[in-house]
C-alpha cells in the first residue's frame, strides 16, 4: 500500500470550529488522493508508445542523420586544429 499523505499539524488556527472544519476537508482530499494513487491501472501506464513517431513526433532526426552530423563536427573540428 501507498504511503498516505500525512496530516497537517493541528491545530492550524486558535477556532477549534475552524480546525475541525478543515480537519474533515483535508481528510476527504487526503482520501481522494491516496485511492487515486494506489488504483493507478499500470497498463495505463506501461501501453505507451515505443517510437517517436508513435507519439506523434513527425521530424525528428534519425540516429543515421545525427551519427552523420556528428562525424561532419568531428572532421571539420580535426581540421581547425590542424589549421587547415
Amino acid at each position: 500500500m501507498a504511503n498516505l499523505t500525512p496530516y497537517p499539524q493541528n491545530p492550524i488556527t486558535d477556532n477549534p470550529q475552524a480546525n475541525a472544519a478543515w480537519m474533515g476537508w483535508f481528510e476527504r482530499l487526503r482520501l481522494l488522493i491516496n485511492s487515486a494513487i494506489i488504483s493507478v491501472n499500470w497498463a495505463n501506464i506501461l501501453n505507451t508508445p515505443t517510437t517517436i513517431a508513435g507519439y506523434g513526433i513527425t521530424n525528428a532526426y534519425t540516429k543515421t542523420e545525427v551519427d552523420n552530423k556528428a562525424l561532419e563536427i568531428s572532421i571539420t573540428q580535426s581540421f581547425m586544429h590542424m589549421g587547415a
